[in-house]
Parts: C-alpha cells; structure tokens; sequence
C-alpha cells in the first residue's frame, strides 16, 4: 500500500533497502487470513529483521504493530503465547519508539490475562484495585487484592484436564509478565500511569492458590513487581502483605516461599518498607521456626530451593540482615524475637549479627 510504499529506502543502494521490501511482504501476509499457516514464520522473519535493523526498524512500526496486535487478539491460544514472547522481544529492539502502541498493548495484556484459582480474564483493568483494603487484614487470609469478577467463565476443572488448562494459563502469563518487564525497562519512569490497573493483577498472580498452580507465574510476577522498583511504592501495603503470604504458606514451593524473602533483602534498600516491619518479620521467624534444625543450620545454608534457588533459610536470614541494616535501633523491637528461634534453629550468621550490633550501637 501507499504506507509501505512510504517506508522503502530511496532504491537498492540503500542497505536497509532489501530488508525493507521483505518487510512489506510479510505484512501483507500477516494481513491475509487465508495465510494463517504462514503467520507465525512471518512474525519470526519480521522480528529476526528488527533485530538486525536495530532501531533503524522504527519507521516500519506502523505497519507491523497493527497486524500483529490483531493477530494476538484474535489467534488460538498457542499462536498467541508465541505472538506476546515476540512482542517482548521487539519492544527490546525498539526501546522508547513503542510508546504510541502501550495503550495498545496494554490493552491486549489486560484483555487476556487470567491465572488459575481464577475464572477467567476479567473486565476491565482497574477494578481490582479498589479490593486493596484487604491488605490491612491478618496474613494467612486470601490475596489482598485481586482482579474484578470475572465474566462468567468457571475456574479450571480438577484432575488432568484441570492441570493442562493450569499449564496453559501459566505458560500464556509468563510471557505476557515477560512483556510487561520489556516495556517498564524500556520507557522506565514513563511506565509509571500504566502501573494501577496492573497491581491488582499482579497481586492475584501472587495469591496462595495460583502460587500453588502456577508456581512459574508467580515466580515472574514477583520480578516483575521488583523491576517496577520504586513505581510500586504507593501500593507497598497491598504489595507487602500478599509478598509475606508466600512466605508464609508451608504448601507452597520452597523456591516460591524464599523468593518472596528474597524480594525483602532486595527492595528494603530501594522501598521504604520500615512501616511494614511487623508484617514483614514475623513471617520471616516462622518461616525459621517451621523448618526443621537440619534444613537450617549453619549460616541458612540448608538445601535450595527448586532449580539450584537460594534456600528459604538463607534468603529469611539475608532479609532480616538487610531490615536491621535498614532499619537500625527500630529493629532492636524485633531482635529478642528473631533471636531465640536463631538460637533454637542453631543459625549462626555473621552478616546478621553484625548488623544488629550496629543497630545496637545506633541506640547508644
């Protein structure tokens, strides 16, 4: 058409010339429902072209992006999952030129996604957010904050099939958090207005039952919550309590559980989470106090989690380490405590007991 027309190099000379004509090609292919056995090649042909144009691609985005978002929304669930990992990747190419396609894009990721426990996609992006009181309630409770109800689709059924639609599901959330991630690196603090409609989703990925189903996914939504970094502090009390409750919930993965300590010792430097702290240790001391004195002696050097992880010892005792270090004489509340189910585990770290000695030193 006139636009890809528009976006030829001036003749052959040009080394962006040929690149550019296979470009128009497989956009009219993309185009062309009677092709649909070719779709999925020609986005791989596309992308792998972007990424050897680098940012010199940019001019072919108004053509490519329209297509593809269709295609997204539109296509079977395994031309789908495909289509968000690829979007991921051309959103790294392309960086800070995806801008006029987030609303977009954003809104095939609201469109989409579900996790299991849950019934479905849900309507609408923000609904969820006004659930965020919940966060002021004990922990141990349901996720603090989850999506508005859904529209009428059932949770996933029990037994096999039950566990494919489970699978399903994740596999489709990795790569749209995937996504997510590649878009808040790429414009980072402009990321921030899109940031309320996607806590609440988060949240839910992040709830004990979908972290029982899909163990993966809430691995993912808890770095993508990280990488959102200082973005999420307005949020900190729906986002401290549902990351404790992975801690403490004894059924879920070892790897699920220390990765939620592991966000503590990360983001007490970054986050201002001292006004959180009771939520935030006595989880922390009965992850200790649960486990057996042979999975945590020594310096929390008992056996890692899934996939080689940090044990859910050493990331407890890494994040205490980090709040004392924060938080100086105000942890001294919390360290006869953390002490005795220290001293009852046999857990000895230096690290640990150097940054409560400087807490101590702090109170004169």
């Amino acid at each position: 058409g006139r636009h890809d027309e528009a976006t030829l190099p001036a003749g052959p000379s040009s080394e962006d010339y040929y690149p550019a004509v296979a470009m128009t090609q497989l956009v009219r292919i993309l185009g062309d429902g009677s092709l649909g056995g070719l779709h999925m090649m020609a986005v791989e042909a596309i992308v792998n072209i972007f990424r050897s144009l680098g940012l010199r691609c940019a001019p072919h985005l108004p053509s490519v992006m329209p297509p593809t978002l269709g295609l997204a929304r539109s296509s079977q669930p395994g031309l789908r999952e495909f289509l968000f990992q690829k979007l991921a990747v051309l959103v790294g190419v392309v960086r800070q030129h995806i801008r006029p396609y987030l609303q977009d894009i954003l809104a095939l990721v609201h469109e989409h996604w579900s996790v299991p426990g849950e019934a479905g996609p849900s309507a609408g992006g923000t609904g969820g957010a006004h659930g965020g009181g919940g966060a002021s309630g004990g922990l141990g409770h349901n996720s603090p904050a989850s999506p508005a109800s859904p529209r009428g689709m059932p949770s996933s059924p029990g037994g096999a099939a039950g566990a494919a639609a489970d699978k399903q599901q994740q596999q489709l959330l990795l790569q749209i958090l995937e996504l997510i991630d590649a878009i808040s690196l790429s414009i980072r603090d402009e990321f921030r207005p899109f940031i309320p409609p996607l806590m609440p989703r988060l949240l839910a990925a992040l709830g004990p039952e979908a972290a029982r189903r899909a163990p993966l996914a809430a691995l993912a939504a808890l770095r993508s919550v990280q990488r959102l970094d200082a973005g999420v502090e307005p949020y900190l009390y729906m986002v401290v309590p549902a990351v404790m409750q992975l801690v403490d919930r004894g059924e879920l993965r070892p790897d699920v559980r220390a990765a939620g300590a592991a966000w503590v010792a990360t983001s007490c430097r970054r986050l201002h989470l001292a006004p959180f702290a009771g939520r935030i240790v006595h989880p922390l001391a009965r992850a200790l106090e649960d486990l057996p004195v042979s999975t945590s002696s020594g310096s929390g050097s008992g056996g890692s989690g899934f996939g080689g992880g940090e044990s859910l010892p050493r990331a407890a005792v890494r994040a205490l380490t980090a709040l004392a270090g924060v938080m100086g004489r105000d942890y001294l509340l919390y360290a006869p405590l953390v002490g005795r189910i220290m001293s009852r585990r046999r857990i000895i770290d230096p690290r640990y007991e150097e940054a409560l000695r400087r807490a101590r030193a702090a109170d004169g």
